[in-house]
């Protein structure tokens, strides 16, 4: 579909062949456009909105690789969605893809608009974490979500495993780390521990988190950047990354040292405090935390299945697949962190 350029029609945007180029695309539309931001990771994509006259609403959505590798991502997300498009029929809440345009000699995806505001915005809007009733309606916006996403693609059932791979890809990346051994050992154990239960495969989007959760009217309308999924995989990788996500930055506009407010636990200052806030104190966000994951669980048959380990698969597939090497670190390093104290609840 490259060199194809986008048209009105009927408010439903369409491609029809005409220019090569997002400057093409951008300079010869009735379009407003709006840089939607550049991501910060080492390999960063640049997010192009094109929106109607007197709309505050995308038509379209340009993503822009800004190197080879970000090519490859971009990539990989129009496969995603064409394949789950193809397996599935569009589901709600996914953009459509719509063609493909030349950005400085690599492909820069065209797809549809989807409306909401990231969750992401919200979350860090003055006391909306300090107040249980926000998190929970989050919590729960998420929940239905899955819970219908899940319900249209499920699949066959399969022992429940960290994502294929992950061994692997933890040898490649930590090589000559010393963490890698405990790494390993712990991951061999929690390996045992999951493959216990069977759970059914569903397609996944393997990077749930509030940046990527477009929320309209109190609702998940739209998810967006799937370069991570997956038609066919371990439901509870998108259950478990929303969760460990969503605690991660609880501290964020805190002082080191401080209490976070509305946390009496919770003192900001550490990498992840949030995260073991969640799996190892108690209180209303903890029960919360705890409950979305548990709950989830029970809903994919799998209510015997310790939450906690749920969480620490979780941990690692961060761990190897981050585009930045010191977050991914961070998340080994609690990963060995936690697996200590779960592995004792289990001898």
């Amino acid at each position: 579909m490259t060199g194809m350029a986008a048209v009105a029609n009927s408010d439903r945007p369409v491609l029809q062949a005409a220019l090569a180029s997002l400057g093409q695309l951008v300079d010869g539309s009735e379009y407003e456009v709006v840089v939607l931001g550049a991501s910060k990771d080492p390999n960063p994509k640049v997010t192009v909105a094109l929106l109607g006259r007197g709309s505050v609403e995308p038509s379209l959505v340009v993503k822009a690789p800004m190197t080879d590798v970000a090519a490859v991502a971009v990539a990989r997300e129009t496969a995603v969605l064409e394949s789950l498009r193809t397996e599935f029929g569009q589901l709600p809440g996914l953009p459509r893809v719509l063609g493909m345009v030349d950005f400085h000699g690599r492909d820069a995806a065209v797809m549809s608009g989807l409306q909401g505001t990231p969750m992401f915005t919200s979350y860090h809007l003055r006391r909306r974490t300090t107040s249980s009733k926000s998190v929970a309606t989050d919590f729960s916006a998420v929940q239905r979500w899955l819970d219908s996403f899940q319900h249209l693609t499920r699949g066959s059932g399969s022992p429940v495993a960290v994502t294929a791979g992950t061994r692997d890809q933890l040898k490649d990346r930590f090589r000559d780390d010393e963490l890698l051994g405990p790494a390993a050992e712990s991951l061999a154990e929690l390996e045992t521990r999951l493959e216990q239960h069977a759970v059914a495969q569903t397609a996944v989007h393997g990077d749930l988190w509030c940046g990527n959760v477009l929320v309209a009217g109190g609702k998940v309308n739209g998810i967006v950047d799937w370069e991570l999924g997956a038609p066919v995989g371990n439901p509870l990788r998108d259950l478990v990354r929303f969760a460990i996500t969503y605690a991660l930055y609880l501290d964020r506009h805190t002082k080191p040292g401080k209490t976070v407010a509305g946390h009496d636990g919770l003192r900001a200052g550490i990498w992840g405090a949030g995260i073991r806030y969640a799996v190892e104190a108690e209180g209303w966000f903890c029960d919360l935390f705890r409950a979305f994951i548990h709950n989830g669980l029970v809903r994919l048959g799998v209510p015997k299945l310790d939450w906690r380990d749920a969480v620490l698969a979780g941990l690692l597939e961060v761990a190897v697949t981050a585009d930045e090497h010191e977050f991914a670190r961070h998340h080994l390093e609690l990963f060995l962190e936690l697996a200590s104290s779960v592995e004792g609840r289990h001898a």
